[in-house]
Protein backbone atom coordinates (compact mmCIF):
# COMPACT_ATOMS: atom_id res chain seq x y z
CA UNK A 1 0.00 0.00 0.00
CA UNK A 2 2.98 2.83 0.75
CA UNK A 3 3.70 1.77 -3.26
CA UNK A 4 0.09 3.03 -3.81
CA UNK A 5 0.29 5.86 -1.61
CA UNK A 6 3.59 7.20 -3.28
CA UNK A 7 1.94 6.74 -6.42
CA UNK A 8 -0.75 8.75 -5.42
CA UNK A 9 0.84 11.65 -3.88
CA UNK A 10 3.39 11.92 -7.32
CA UNK A 11 0.58 11.73 -9.94
CA UNK A 12 -0.83 14.54 -7.55
CA UNK A 13 2.09 16.77 -7.34
CA UNK A 14 2.24 16.44 -11.49
CA UNK A 15 -1.45 16.30 -12.31
CA UNK A 16 -2.35 19.37 -14.31
CA UNK A 17 -5.90 19.62 -14.39
CA UNK A 18 -6.95 23.14 -15.83
CA UNK A 19 -10.03 24.74 -14.16
CA UNK A 20 -13.17 25.06 -16.22
CA UNK A 21 -13.09 28.15 -16.90
CA UNK A 22 -9.55 27.42 -18.83
CA UNK A 23 -10.63 24.56 -20.59
CA UNK A 24 -13.66 26.93 -22.35
CA UNK A 25 -13.65 26.11 -26.17
CA UNK A 26 -14.51 28.89 -28.58
CA UNK A 27 -17.04 26.59 -30.37
CA UNK A 28 -19.54 26.66 -27.43
CA UNK A 29 -22.23 29.22 -28.90
CA UNK A 30 -24.64 30.65 -26.99
CA UNK A 31 -25.87 30.34 -23.68
CA UNK A 32 -25.87 26.60 -22.17
CA UNK A 33 -29.13 24.66 -22.28
CA UNK A 34 -31.33 23.82 -19.02
CA UNK A 35 -29.92 22.56 -16.10
CA UNK A 36 -31.92 19.30 -16.82
CA UNK A 37 -30.54 19.00 -20.00
CA UNK A 38 -26.54 19.56 -19.23
CA UNK A 39 -26.59 16.76 -16.01
CA UNK A 40 -28.74 14.35 -18.07
CA UNK A 41 -25.89 14.13 -20.37
CA UNK A 42 -23.52 13.93 -17.36
CA UNK A 43 -25.29 11.85 -14.86
CA UNK A 44 -28.48 10.08 -17.26
CA UNK A 45 -26.20 8.48 -20.11
CA UNK A 46 -24.02 4.96 -19.83
CA UNK A 47 -20.25 6.10 -20.65
CA UNK A 48 -20.75 4.96 -24.06
CA UNK A 49 -23.57 6.80 -24.57
CA UNK A 50 -21.97 9.58 -23.75
CA UNK A 51 -18.93 9.19 -25.56
CA UNK A 52 -20.94 8.82 -28.78
CA UNK A 53 -23.15 11.85 -28.14
CA UNK A 54 -19.60 13.78 -27.86
CA UNK A 55 -18.15 12.24 -30.80
CA UNK A 56 -21.35 13.06 -32.78
CA UNK A 57 -22.20 16.13 -35.06
CA UNK A 58 -25.48 16.51 -33.67
CA UNK A 59 -24.63 17.03 -30.08
CA UNK A 60 -25.30 20.30 -28.61
CA UNK A 61 -22.81 23.12 -29.53
CA UNK A 62 -23.64 25.23 -26.78
CA UNK A 63 -21.96 23.20 -24.18
CA UNK A 64 -17.78 22.63 -24.56
CA UNK A 65 -17.03 19.16 -25.31
CA UNK A 66 -13.62 19.41 -25.61
CA UNK A 67 -11.19 17.64 -23.64
CA UNK A 68 -7.84 17.96 -22.23
CA UNK A 69 -8.13 13.91 -21.18
CA UNK A 70 -6.04 12.59 -18.36
CA UNK A 71 -3.40 14.73 -17.66
CA UNK A 72 -0.68 13.19 -15.81
CA UNK A 73 2.12 13.86 -17.64
CA UNK A 74 4.17 10.66 -16.59
CA UNK A 75 1.20 8.10 -17.23
CA UNK A 76 -0.75 9.57 -19.45
CA UNK A 77 -4.41 8.63 -19.83
CA UNK A 78 -3.41 4.93 -19.48
CA UNK A 79 -1.78 4.44 -16.02
CA UNK A 80 -0.20 1.24 -16.64
CA UNK A 81 -1.58 0.14 -19.40
CA UNK A 82 -5.19 1.00 -18.52
CA UNK A 83 -6.91 3.36 -20.62
CA UNK A 84 -9.74 5.84 -18.34
CA UNK A 85 -9.83 8.71 -21.23
CA UNK A 86 -13.04 8.16 -21.80
CA UNK A 87 -13.71 8.86 -17.88
CA UNK A 88 -11.80 11.81 -18.20
CA UNK A 89 -13.65 13.52 -21.03
CA UNK A 90 -17.23 13.08 -19.20
CA UNK A 91 -15.46 14.71 -16.13
CA UNK A 92 -14.09 17.23 -18.04
CA UNK A 93 -17.62 17.91 -19.61
CA UNK A 94 -19.17 18.12 -16.25
CA UNK A 95 -16.48 20.29 -15.04
CA UNK A 96 -16.62 22.60 -18.18
CA UNK A 97 -20.44 22.78 -18.26
CA UNK A 98 -22.01 22.35 -14.87
CA UNK A 99 -20.85 26.12 -13.36
CA UNK A 100 -22.38 27.40 -15.88
CA UNK A 101 -25.77 26.27 -15.44
CA UNK A 102 -28.26 28.77 -13.59
CA UNK A 103 -25.36 31.24 -13.29
CA UNK A 104 -23.44 29.18 -11.36
CA UNK A 105 -25.90 28.15 -8.73
CA UNK A 106 -25.63 23.94 -9.82
CA UNK A 107 -21.79 24.05 -9.06
CA UNK A 108 -22.08 22.90 -5.06
CA UNK A 109 -19.45 21.51 -3.01
CA UNK A 110 -22.91 18.69 -3.51
CA UNK A 111 -22.97 18.56 -7.11
CA UNK A 112 -19.10 18.39 -7.49
CA UNK A 113 -18.75 15.31 -5.19
CA UNK A 114 -21.28 14.09 -7.29
CA UNK A 115 -19.37 14.58 -10.64
CA UNK A 116 -16.02 13.23 -8.79
CA UNK A 117 -18.14 10.15 -7.79
CA UNK A 118 -19.01 9.30 -11.12
CA UNK A 119 -15.94 10.05 -12.61
CA UNK A 120 -14.13 7.24 -10.23
CA UNK A 121 -17.46 5.01 -10.92
CA UNK A 122 -16.54 5.42 -14.76
CA UNK A 123 -12.63 4.87 -14.07
CA UNK A 124 -13.82 1.37 -11.93
CA UNK A 125 -16.21 0.16 -14.47
CA UNK A 126 -13.44 0.15 -17.54
CA UNK A 127 -11.31 -2.54 -14.77
CA UNK A 128 -14.28 -4.66 -14.60
CA UNK A 129 -14.07 -6.94 -16.95
CA UNK A 130 -9.97 -7.92 -16.72
CA UNK A 131 -8.77 -10.82 -15.24
CA UNK A 132 -8.46 -10.49 -11.37
CA UNK A 133 -4.62 -9.49 -11.06
CA UNK A 134 -4.94 -7.15 -13.29
CA UNK A 135 -8.49 -5.71 -12.18
CA UNK A 136 -6.95 -4.86 -8.84
CA UNK A 137 -4.09 -3.32 -10.21
CA UNK A 138 -6.68 -0.97 -12.84
CA UNK A 139 -8.46 -0.34 -9.55
CA UNK A 140 -5.15 1.00 -7.55
CA UNK A 141 -4.80 3.25 -10.98
CA UNK A 142 -8.02 4.33 -11.34
CA UNK A 143 -7.80 5.62 -7.77
CA UNK A 144 -4.22 7.43 -8.37
CA UNK A 145 -6.29 9.00 -10.99
CA UNK A 146 -8.84 10.21 -8.97
CA UNK A 147 -7.15 11.20 -6.16
CA UNK A 148 -4.98 12.95 -8.17
CA UNK A 149 -7.55 15.07 -10.01
CA UNK A 150 -9.65 15.72 -6.54
CA UNK A 151 -6.59 17.37 -5.37
CA UNK A 152 -6.09 19.54 -8.34
CA UNK A 153 -9.40 20.41 -8.95
CA UNK A 154 -10.94 21.38 -5.59
CA UNK A 155 -7.98 23.76 -5.24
Amino acid sequence: MNFIGSLVVTAGLSVSVLSAPSLASAAVVGSPPKQSTTEQYVFGKTLPEFIALADSSQHDNRLDWSSLGCTVPLLTSSGKNYDFTDSCRRNDFAYQNLPRVNAGKLWTPVMRARVDTLFRRDMRASCMNRPLLKRVSCFAWSEVFYQAVLKISHR
